[in-house]
Parts: C-alpha cells; structure tokens; sequence
C-alpha cells in the first residue's frame, strides 16, 4: 500500500474513493468511529522524516489532519507522543472514544499497548500482566473488539516454548486493568489467520485456522465448537446479536484463492454453507 493515494469504502451498498493525506507515506490501518474517520500510517514526522503518524477526517475523507507522530528513529519522541519502535499491528476506538494502538515487542515478555483520549493527541503505555511462562515468548497484541462502551476484548498472540496460541484479555471499566481471561491453543498460529468477534457483551467468538471456538462467560471459558472442511482456513467471523453470525473462509486454488460463506440463526449451534 506504501505511495497510494486512495482508499475505497462501502458505503449504502456503494464503493467510493477516499483521498488520502498528502503526507501520508504509506497506509497501515484504518478505522471509523461515530463521528469520523482514523488513519494510522507512515509519513512526514513533526521533525522531519518518516514517522508513526495519526490522522483523523470528520468529514468522509474531504479533509485529514494529523493529529499525532512519534519521532523518526533518529530523534526521540516528544513525551506523550505516539511510539516509534516496533511494528504496529492497527488501532480502534472504542465507544467511549478512548483511542486504543496495539503492536509487537518480540521478545520482550510483553504486550505492546498505547491508549489515548478521544482527540489522540496524547498517548499512555498501558501493561498487560503475562505469565512468567510467557517471558521467553514472542507476545503481539491486536485491536480490541468493544461489546460496549467501557468492555472489550483485546486479542494476544502467544508464541513460546510452553504455549503457542491466542490470549484473550478483557476489561471492564473506563480505566481498569486489562486481564488475562483465558487462552485457545493454535499450534498453527505462525500459518493461520484468526479474527475475533462479539454477539453480546458475554458472548465472544475467535476463529483460527479451521477451529472455532466459543466463550459464553467473557471470555474466561472456552470450547471448539466447529471446524471448516479441509483446505479451508478462517479469513473472518462477524456476529449482529447473539443469534446472527457469518463465518469466511477462503482456500488456495492454484495461483488463486477461493472464498465462501457460513452462516447461523441459532447461536452458532448450526452453520448453513452460502457459497
């Protein structure tokens, strides 16, 4: 994506370019909020350089403005400003417009978490507790998904000599602590894809590889619930209500790959192939 100008949103069944900042060197996640757009990418830092930056548009796209950068690796970082090191893996906003940016510290024993305020001018480390048989393990942490306004679920890649898997850390509060609720095994999670969903603020969903499983406590409790056939492998998982969910799937075909669709009405208890 790096030198792109635009980007396409589906919106009322439509695609439409959105212009990118000028500045901007190269994309890296993008996400919305309800009153208007985020943008975390490379580009010119407030030194010079290339930067971690933040820009934000409260108009579709029409304008951006950046309201955050770290320093360029060659000059420190302002206090409170966005962190330079370590590769960032996206960013969300929770309903209660805190700002939340998530990354990879390999080898450090732990997860890599900054939050902010609802301008994101301002940034705060915030520290996961983590096993001490996770300190030798490489540790990558992912957008929270929010069942409300001040609960979330923060995904944490585990990959060590004891577990390799997905932790699941929950809060519940503006300001509490992030805490461990429970972890899924995937042995094969340096291959496989895994996404993350929430159906009500205690029912939470994570497909990886070919497994689903399912928490219906908050995440504390987890079981495989279903498996794709063979040679298919999760791409998403998105829920509307405790009922609803659609399941992709995507597989290799030659040089090509193939997608399909499961859907539920009961809870996940049953999946009907959509093509």
């Amino acid at each position: 994506m790096t030198g792109c100008t635009h980007v396409w949103i589906l919106h009322h069944h439509q695609w439409a370019p959105a212009k990118l900042p000028s500045l901007l060197g190269g994309p890296q996640d993008f996400t919305l909020d309800g009153s208007g757009w985020w943008l975390l990418g490379f580009g010119a830092g407030a030194s010079g350089g290339e930067a971690v930056t933040l820009w934000r548009s409260s108009n579709a796209g029409g304008a951006w403005a950046r309201v955050a950068a770290s320093g360029n690796g060659l000059t420190s970082a302002p206090p409170h400003s966005l962190p330079y090191y370590g590769d960032k893996t996206g960013i969300a906003v929770s309903p209660a417009q805190q700002v939340w940016l998530t990354g990879i510290t390999a080898g450090e024993g732990m997860a890599w978490l900054y939050r902010s305020g609802p301008g994101g001018r301002t940034w705060t480390p915030v520290s996961l507790g983590v096993p001490k048989a996770w300190t030798r393990a490489e540790l990558a942490s992912y957008p929270p998904v929010w069942a409300s306004a001040h609960q979330g679920y923060l995904p944490v890649t585990v990959d060590g000599p004891t577990f390799t898997g997905i932790a699941v850390y929950t809060v519940n509060g503006l300001h509490t602590t992030w805490t461990s609720a429970s972890s899924i095994p995937a042995p094969s999670l340096l291959t496989a894809r895994f996404s993350l969903a929430v159906a009500t603020p205690r029912s939470v969903w994570v497909a990886t590889g070919r497994n689903l499983w399912a928490s219906t406590d908050g995440g504390y409790d987890w079981r495989a619930t279903w498996r794709l056939p063979p040679d298919w492998t999760f791409a998403g998982v998105s829920f509307s209500g405790r009922q609803d969910g659609v399941l992709l799937a995507m597989r290799r075909h030659g040089t090509t790959f193939d997608y399909a669709v499961w859907q539920t009405s009961n809870e996940g208890k049953t999946w009907t192939h959509r093509g």
